[in-house]
């Protein structure tokens, strides 16, 4: 196996270097985006225009059972 060998930081300035680190960390970028910042984003922003448009038309209690149907989804695993 032989002794080791002190590379100080060779390992992070090649990673850092390499075309195909960069372009899976754009795709896990998008993906993260993807999969958890817009749908609840969304989630979110039907529960506002829940609270404030439609609960006046549709009464309090129905507009907060839409508004948990809407954003429960996005609290739990799917799997």
């Amino acid at each position: 196996m032989g002794t080791p060998e002190w590379i100080g930081l060779d390992n992070y300035t090649r990673l850092l270097d390499d075309d195909n680190f960069w372009a899976s960390f754009r795709n896990i970028i998008f993906l993260i985006v993807a999969m958890a910042v817009v749908p609840t984003l969304i989630g979110l922003v039907l529960a506002a225009v829940l609270f404030d448009y439609v609960a006046k038309a549709i009464g309090p209690r129905t507009a907060s059972a839409l508004r948990s149907g809407f954003y429960l989804p996005r609290c739990f695993p799917s799997r």
